[in-house]
């Protein structure tokens, strides 16, 4: 029986899997027996912080491997691993040498500047802080209109214990900047081994550059490429995919004696219009696309 909670991924981020309807639902095709969790496009966590607060037997985990092609994301995931007692205070602490600025939201705001312009050099708490004041959690330097300061009580986690929660999800857990099909294909000591993977859209892969949702997107090449290499895993894979309205993810995983593809809906995180406009949360059509029963 999987007991619903609320999951505490400390990240904002676009297509993010954070909000509870989301997680239970993808969590409940994970298999009962597992012994070693895989997740090769980590992002923002919601699959991978919510594990231990949905089920109570995932706690008995003997190994975890996350991954993630952005540098800068990563370097989170290890301060959190590494240090985190010392991240946590680096970000308590970070307002405090603007102590001089009264107004709060200006005060935020000038710091944000300071990240973005490199006056502050480090690198864990540059990204961690943008991304929770950020436009939609969107974090790519190589597109500065897309950084901006909008959400001044994304700060607002350092009043809570979010951060020393998400801290203690990182016992047994192998952290990596690879290519995701290192997780996909190597080998394990374990019998039991899920890989869940969230890769990029179809639907990003068709936005213009300057529209896309992630720092590493992939081409319709790159979504071949990983069907193909999804086939060559002998590890059991749950993957969440977009139902696009040419059916090229079925078509990608269309033998049915291999995959089974389950279809759902959900609203996305992270997908509101445009600059100044109300936060409207996109309905999409999902697949859950798994290689077991």
């Amino acid at each position: 029986m999987i007991k619903k909670r609320s999951p505490f991924s400390i990240f904002r981020y676009p297509g993010g899997k954070t909000k509870s309807s989301i997680s239970y639902r993808i969590l409940s095709f994970f298999p009962k027996e597992i012994d070693e969790y895989r997740e090769p496009f980590i992002g923002g966590g919601g699959i991978f912080f919510s594990i231990d607060k949905f089920l109570g037997h995932f706690r008995k985990l003997k190994s975890k491997w996350i991954n993630d092609l952005d540098t800068d994301l990563i370097s989170v995931y290890e301060a959190l691993q590494n240090d985190p007692n010392k991240f946590i205070q680096d970000c308590v602490q970070l307002t405090d040498k603007y102590s001089s600025i009264v107004d709060e939201e200006e005060k935020l705001k000038t710091i944000f500047d300071d990240l973005v312009n490199d006056k502050i050099v480090n690198q864990p708490l540059k990204y961690f802080f943008i991304n929770r004041t950020v436009w939609n959690g969107r974090v790519d330097y190589t597109r500065p209109s897309r950084v901006y300061f909008s959400n001044p009580s994304g700060w607002n986690i350092v009043k809570t214990n979010k951060i020393k929660l998400a801290s203690k999800c990182f016992e047994n857990t192998k952290i990596t900047n690879v290519d995701y099909s290192k997780l996909l294909l190597e080998d394990s000591i374990y019998k039991n081994v899920l890989i869940y993977c969230d890769p990029p859209y179809i639907k990003d892969t068709k936005l213009s550059k300057n529209s896309k949702l992630y720092r590493h997107s992939f081409s319709m090449e790159d979504h071949h490429k990983f069907a193909d290499t999804v086939k060559k895993s002998n590890h059991k894979i749950c993957i969440s995919y977009d139902d696009d309205e040419e059916g090229i993810v079925r078509e990608l995983f269309s033998d049915k004696n291999r995959f089974i593809i389950h279809s759902t809906e959900w609203s996305y995180c992270g997908t509101s219009s445009a600059k100044g406009q109300p936060d409207t949360k996109k309905i999409g059509k999902e697949l859950i696309i798994t290689n077991y029963e």
